[in-house]
């Protein structure tokens, strides 16, 4: 062992960390990698919250905090080596009843093993080894008939909420290039985009988009409330595209307005 660089077992088997036999069947089967190492026996959850100290008082601190309070919750004395089997055992549980909260656990796990011990490091790709939990989309996006964007949104001379709206509902822009650059001319609106140059585009004036006189985060809290949740700013977009589908333009017109370059991503916009 200590020829081949692995003095850490030697003083892991001197300090009782490790059984000899636990170590003889390791080297047996050349799995001195999977054995308990002097950084992989250190308590896990000071550790861990050592690590989340590094983020100061964030929002993503506070996150990793819930994380770290599953893993203690599941076994409080756990080693930092008890990681991927504490993963195995909160998946067949809190898996089961809060997904996305699982789901942000095991990522939370990644990271932590990723930036204390490396991605080189035995622990990491048994980390990735517990699988995701799928998680099924709780509502479906969809666009809206012009009745609805009337009674959603009936003041838009008026209200800034309702402006927006109606101005991404008659041009098909997202949130980032809403809150880009875009400029009116005689006949069209003018978008610059936000991704790829397809996105740079011409779309017919139908009516003048209202500069927005509120934050996009902000607007966006605002739609949540006032639709109940219902409703997402890319449904406005889904909303462009299907009027202009009811109102018969071209499949290739509606490709360009929409900004699409690859031939089958518009009819996952498609209804009609």
């Amino acid at each position: 062992l200590a020829d081949e660089g692995r003095v850490d077992l030697l003083r892991a088997l001197r300090d009782g960390r490790i059984h000899v036999m636990q170590l003889h069947d390791a080297y047996q089967r050349k799995a001195l990698d999977q054995l308990p190492s002097a950084e992989t026996s250190r308590p896990l959850a000071p550790a861990m919250r050592d690590w989340i100290a590094s983020f100061g008082e964030t929002k993503h601190a506070a996150s990793l905090e819930t994380s770290l309070s599953y893993l203690e919750g599941a076994k409080p004395s756990a080693l930092i080596s008890d990681l991927p089997h504490l993963l195995l055992t909160l998946r067949a549980t809190l898996g089961q009843s809060h997904p996305r909260s699982f789901n942000m656990l095991r990522s939370a796990a990644s990271g932590f093993i990723r930036q204390t011990l490396t991605r080189s490091h035995p622990l990491y790709p048994q980390v990735l080894a517990v699988e995701l939990v799928p998680i099924k989309k709780t509502r479906r996006h969809r666009p809206l008939t012009v009745t609805e964007m009337r009674a959603w949104f009936p003041n838009p001379q008026t209200e800034a909420l309702d402006a927006i709206a109606w101005g991404m509902a008659t041009t098909g822009m997202g949130c980032g290039e809403y809150w880009g650059r875009w400029s009116v001319l005689l006949d069209r609106v003018h978008i610059e985009g936000t991704k790829t140059e397809h996105r740079e585009r011409d779309v017919p004036l139908v009516l003048a988009p209202a500069v927005p006189r509120m934050h996009r985060r902000t607007f966006e809290d605002k739609l949540r409330d006032r639709t109940g949740r219902a409703m997402t700013p890319y449904d406005l977009r889904r909303t462009y595209s299907n009027w202009m589908e009811a109102a018969g333009i071209l499949r290739t017109r509606r490709k360009l307005y929409m900004g699409h370059s690859a031939g089958d991503v518009t009819g996952g916009y498609e209804l009609h």
